[in-house]
């Protein structure tokens, strides 16, 4: 029997190693926290940066927000670095994306100097919506062999809306007649299979639902984010929790795969509910 390790190990790496924090954080802008408020202001408005860093005996202490500052030093308005702001340059992207979803800045230590800032709108950068798609690929492999494991007997149809299941086959020969030889299941669209999956408890434990209105809500925000990201649109507001979600439980999803898409059964989500997706982790 084929292992399914290499399979998981592949999806970690290119999904959890191959983007790191540093795909998306700019250099930060450093000020020794006795110059005065006005002038840095000035320095970053010419600069277009909301954040800088602030330098007390050479050393970076902590960071200010542009509309921080005033006449005062810069260190009387500094705020100081706390932990859970601080990640190391080779801590992989989906550990911020859920701060920078929730409009916080994080701070990366360089060589153990705090020297580089992720911002909420660096979300925009080809790395992190290159990962999202990546994370939305992932939840739907699941989803589409979550439904074959349930309805080995293709009974999953009669969940779907007629119009919808219509749709579905029209894709399905349009494919085929271009050469494509694909599953009618292959060919329903994400939130169909929601629906097919609605009170499906290995799926709610994925992802951490508590409720089927919050399963709805969620794979609405899916359907909205993935259009943002094939359009190129920027990303709207209620999208961000969605952003967040998929990316705190991206371990999970990863290891919910198996070789060919096999899903893992309820007992082995429930065993590996460990996770807790934070940065630093």
């Amino acid at each position: 029997m084929r292992s399914r390790r290499p399979f998981r190990a592949n999806l970690r790496r290119l999904f959890g190693q191959a983007f790191t924090v540093m795909d998306l954080a700019d250099p930060l802008l450093l000020f020794d926290g006795d110059r005065p408020g006005d002038e840095v202001r000035e320095a970053l408005e010419r600069e277009g940066v909301s954040v800088a860093g602030i330098l007390l005996d050479g050393e970076a202490a902590g960071y200010l927000q542009r509309e921080d500052l005033d006449g005062r030093p810069c260190r009387s308005v500094m705020h100081s670095f706390r932990g859970s702001e601080v990640v190391w340059e080779d801590a992989p992207l989906h550990s911020i994306v859920p701060m920078l979803a929730e409009g916080r800045a994080v701070f990366v230590s360089v060589l153990s100097a705090v020297s580089a800032v992720a911002l909420p709108a660096h979300l925009q950068k080809p790395a992190a919506r290159m990962f999202l798609f990546g994370a939305i690929t992932l939840i739907e492999m699941y989803m589409t062999r979550r439904i074959r494991d349930l309805h080995p007997d293709g009974g999953w149809e009669g969940k779907v809306q007629p119009r919808r299941l219509s749709f579905a086959r029209a894709l399905r020969e349009e494919r085929s007649r271009r050469g494509m030889e694909v599953s009618l299941l292959d060919c329903l669209q994400l939130v169909d299979k929601a629906r097919v999956l609605a009170g499906d408890e290995a799926l709610h434990l994925l992802l951490d639902f508590d409720s089927g209105t919050k399963a709805r809500k969620f794979f609405q925000g899916i359907e909205a984010l993935r259009n943002e990201l094939a359009h190129g649109h920027l990303f709207q507001p209620e999208t961000l929790p969605v952003i967040a979600l998929l990316a705190r439980r991206f371990q999970a999803l990863g290891d919910s795969i198996h070789p060919l898409g096999d899903s893992v059964p309820l007992d082995g989500i429930l065993a590996g509910r460990t996770g807790n997706g934070r940065a630093g982790d």
